[in-house]
């Protein structure tokens, strides 16, 4: 078991150096890390490989390793190269690694004794009146390195900034994955990854079955700069003699297979107003560590009729907004 995780910094810096077509030679990146002296100890490199692989910030292909698109966020997170993790690189470790993917199960477990603190709105375990906590020690060291617990002389805490996230995950009521996403920054990342999904898409649509060279590749993503638009992307139907965009799609991902996402107030009446060249792209079986998916595109066209206007989907009410009179 990896015992600091500074090391996943060391091994990173090491591939980028020693990669040929984007992978590097095992028993060649353990020998250049060998060679670099941090920290003043000896260090099992092989432990720190295991972890990265587990966790999915490395990919191996027998002999050889690459980054997975969560390595290559981690490695560009650190443009310095320096050893010691940094606040954005701790966040990527709790959100994928601890707070989710391999190490959820153990990780749970520990925080599982943690009790609610409302006053300090987060999760405390007293020292005072429990004499220590249950779980493996050295797992209970990682999440003190990524500041997921922190502590004073008398309690241990989960740091505040992920009270929420571990609220949901501690929660007993059934809840869906969307829902845990709608509400966290998941949501986001698989956000995005859906829309750069239905960009390529529309791309190859438009080239390969509408004929329309020109109009692919004036497809493109609005959201980032356009909060408000109602849809995130602006498309085609097919050959156009003006190049006016004439398809908004409005993209929802999930991780899951089933039909199931938000529609916000101001995206439904974008839809009224646009009618036939609005639609819904539903992305679901979306992996975040490889940011793809293996589900499928689902495409609903005129939305406004064909989802809140007939019967073949249902929707609740989760909130209102309220206004004083």
């Amino acid at each position: 078991m990896i015992s600091d995780l500074r090391e996943i910094n060391r091994l990173l810096i090491v591939i980028d150096e020693l990669q040929v077509n984007n992978q590097g030679k095992i028993l060649d990146v353990i020998e250049q890390c060998e060679n670099i002296v941090l920290g003043g100890k000896r260090v099992n490199h092989k432990n720190t490989i295991d972890f990265c692989v587990s966790s999915g910030i490395l990919l191996q292909n027998n002999e050889f390793l690459k980054y997975s698109p969560l390595g290559v966020k981690f490695f560009k997170a650190n443009p310095e190269k320096v050893w010691d993790l940094n606040n954005l690189q701790k966040t990527l470790l709790i959100e994928n690694c601890f707070l989710d993917g391999f190490y959820y199960e153990k990780t749970i477990s520990i925080l599982k004794q943690f009790l609610k603190d409302n006053k300090r709105k987060t999760f405390v375990f007293s020292k005072q009146n429990l004499p220590f906590l249950h779980g493996d020690p050295s797992h209970i060291q990682l999440l003190k390195q990524i500041e997921l617990i922190l502590e004073d002389e008398t309690k241990l805490f989960v740091n505040p900034e992920f009270s929420k996230l571990l609220s949901f995950q501690l929660s007993s009521k059934k809840m869906s994955y969307e829902e845990l996403e709608q509400k966290l920054k998941i949501n986001k990342e698989v956000g995005d990854i859906a829309e750069q999904i239905v960009l390529e898409y529309e791309k190859n649509r438009l080239k390969n079955d509408e004929s329309a060279n020109i109009e692919s590749k004036l497809v493109q993503i609005i959201s980032a700069t356009d909060v408000t638009a109602g849809y995130d992307i602006e498309s085609f139907d097919g050959q156009t003699n003006n190049l006016k965009f004439n398809r908004h799609i409005e993209v929802k991902g999930s991780t899951n297979y089933d039909i199931s996402f938000y529609w916000s107030s101001g995206e439904i009446k974008k839809s009224s107003e646009l009618k036939e060249s609005y639609w819904i792209y539903f992305v679901s079986g979306i992996n975040r560590k490889t940011q793809s998916f293996n589900g499928e595109i689902i495409k609903i066209p005129n939305p406004s009729h064909e989802v809140l206007e007939t019967e073949k989907y249902s929707s609740n009410c989760t909130k209102f907004h309220i206004t004083k009179k």
